[in-house]
C-alpha cells in the first residue's frame, strides 16, 4: 500500500510540475507540452495533479476540449480501479467457490 502512495504522490508531483512548465511555456511563447502528454499523465493517475495545476495555475479552465478529455480521462482512471478491486476481491472467494460447488481437490 505505501508503494501505491508513492507512486501517486511522485506522479502527481511531476504531472503538477509539467502543467506549470506548459503554463510558463505558454506564457513565455516557448515550445509548449502536448496536451497528449499531460492526459497520458492524467490517466494514469496523475489527474489530481492536474486538477490541481488548473486552479492553481489558472490554466485550461476555460471550456476546452482538454477539459472533456481530461474528465474522461478521470472516469477511465476510476473503472479501472473499480475493476482492479472487484478482480483482486474474486480471486480470494472464487477458490472457496469453487470448492463447494466442486468439493475438494482430489489428493
Amino acid at each position: 500500500m505505501l508503494v501505491l502512495a508513492q507512486y501517486a504522490l511522485l506522479l502527481n508531483s511531476v504531472t503538477l510540475a509539467a502543467f506549470g512548465w506548459d503554463k510558463a511555456s505558454a506564457r513565455l511563447g516557448y515550445m509548449r507540452l502536448r496536451e497528449i502528454h499531460l492526459l497520458s499523465l492524467g490517466l494514469f493517475g496523475g489527474w489530481p495533479g492536474l486538477k490541481l495545476g488548473q486552479v492553481l495555475f489558472n490554466h485550461k479552465k476555460a471550456p476546452h476540449p482538454f477539459n472533456k478529455k481530461l474528465n474522461r480521462a478521470i472516469w477511465v482512471n476510476f473503472c479501472g480501479l473499480l475493476l482492479a478491486a472487484l478482480l483482486s476481491q474474486i480471486t480470494l472467494w472464487l477458490p472457496a467457490l469453487l470448492t463447494i460447488i466442486y468439493g475438494p481437490p482430489n489428493s
